[in-house]
């Protein structure tokens, strides 16, 4: 697993590459609170499109991020998962929780 990362305006954009498992759950988590110790974002933007899997453990990595960010008053979207992915989201039912967006297109203007 590798994750980039780049700012866009007031948002901090992350793309994960690779499934995303409990071999890389440590490299996740400790790779976004590295990315997060900046707190001049209003929001992160996940971008799943290079993720093909995302199990249980990375689950709750995202659970934990998404409250975090909530708790700090910043918003935080899944963009572009793909079909597996998103089929994960809906049987877990995080898409209720979770903001997801079929595109970087489909993100509310901030």
């Amino acid at each position: 697993m590798k994750i980039n990362s780049e700012t866009r305006a007031q948002d901090l954009v992350i793309k994960p590459e690779g499934a995303l498992d409990m071999a890389c759950q440590p490299q996740l988590k400790e790779g976004l609170a590295q990315l997060l110790a900046d707190s001049k974002f209003k929001r992160i933007i996940i971008d799943l499109s290079l993720v093909p899997f995302v199990d249980s453990a990375c689950l709750g990595v995202f659970v934990s991020l998404v409250k975090d960010l909530k708790a700090a008053k910043k918003e935080s979207f899944f963009v572009s998962p793909q079909e597996e992915v998103a089929a994960i989201f809906q049987i877990t039912r995080l898409d209720k929780m979770f903001m997801i967006c079929e595109s970087m297109a489909d993100l509310p203007v901030i």
